[in-house]
């Protein structure tokens, strides 16, 4: 039992993100909740987001996007295409963080958006 004068605690997300030379991965306690697959193509660096818990918990896609932008691969001035699912307003405000110059078009169900990292 909590004690009255005692603030609580903030709660834990349900997830964790994992990174490896490909991308990053949001675990949950039933397996992937979304993942970032990043490739390099010459001197373009692509990144593929998917998000697969619904309704996305919140900050997730915040979460994701800020740490593929920590990458190596994601580096200042380079050209970026990322393709994001449509309706993923977290990730796409975080790329939009990280890409200034960013062009954004809507292809079906997906998001593309490409420019320069910053």
């Amino acid at each position: 039992m909590r004690r009255p004068d005692s603030t609580p605690e903030p709660p834990r997300p349900r997830w964790y993100l994992v990174h490896d030379d490909c991308g990053v991965t949001a675990l949950g306690e039933r397996g992937p909740l979304a993942w970032a697959q990043i490739r390099e193509e010459g001197d373009r660096v692509c990144v593929e987001f998917e998000v697969s818990a619904v309704p996305e918990p919140v900050r997730l896609g915040t979460d994701l996007a800020r740490d593929v932008f920590r990458h190596a691969a994601l580096r200042s001035e380079r050209p970026l295409l990322a393709a994001l699912p449509h309706g993923s307003s977290e990730v796409l405000d975080e790329v939009r963080r990280h890409v200034p110059d960013a062009r954004i078009r809507v292809a079906g169900a997906t998001c593309l958006v490409q420019g320069r990292v910053r």
